[in-house]
């Protein structure tokens, strides 16, 4: 069996905080099949509590496609907040050399 760490950001599920646990979830290519081998089912991924939704919404997927969708999801939701960090750092930038300015000029 694979330990229960997400797909997406790696974050292992005893790191999780006690409210808000992930969870496995099963995609078109789970196999129900038994092995004589102890083995992880494919297709059958664990989750943490903040991708675990979007997951479940792509269950019809198999495993690989769903992941590849949710990395995409999750990277370019990633890039727009980072994106956001950085106008605010120069629009605090500017306020802060030009109140500098300002007050070197008096």
């Amino acid at each position: 069996m694979k330990p229960a760490r997400c797909a997406i950001c790696g974050l292992s599920a005893i790191d999780e905080s006690s409210k808000n646990k992930g969870d496995w979830v099963s995609f078109l290519n789970t196999s129900k099949e038994e092995s004589e081998f102890i083995t992880h089912p494919k297709g059958l991924e664990y989750f943490c509590a903040s991708h675990i939704d979007q997951a479940k919404k792509l269950c019809q997927l198999s495993s690989d496609e769903a992941i590849e969708k949710l990395k995409f999801i999750f990277h370019e939701e990633g890039k727009s907040k980072s994106i956001n960090i950085h106008k605010k750092e120069n629009l605090f930038s500017e306020f802060f050399i030009n109140t500098k300015r300002k007050f070197l000029n008096n």
